[in-house]
């Protein structure tokens, strides 16, 4: 068998999970990881992170992040997961700093 059916079959064996972001109107979601604004004027929560989704990526060993609009939406994504990366487990951190490297020189 070929390397490249060997590749359509695995591919053939993910399964794919879509993520919708920008479900508040009050808020502009440019990172499908969160919103640009958590609360409104008052300090009261208009949206919060989508935190499920965020583990479900940490889990994994490697993430690509793709999409139509390098300068806002996967900028904005890959920032917001290194931000919670940092939080979480600063020493996988260092190691994702290529990550943004590699936007920059894309």
């Amino acid at each position: 068998m070929s390397p490249l059916s060997v590749a359509k079959l695995s591919l053939q064996s993910i399964k794919v999970n879509f993520e919708i972001k920008g479900g508040d109107p009050l808020t502009e979601n440019y990172s499908v990881l969160r919103p640009e604004v958590l609360d409104d004027p008052e300090g009261q929560p208009i949206a919060q992170k989508n935190t499920q989704f965020i583990q479900k990526l940490l889990d994994f060993d490697a993430v690509i992040i793709a999409g139509q609009a390098k300068s806002h939406c996967v900028t904005w994504t890959i920032d917001d997961l290194l931000t919670e990366i940092q939080a979480q487990n600063p020493d996988l951190a260092k190691k994702s700093i290529y990550s943004r490297i590699a936007l920059r020189l894309w």
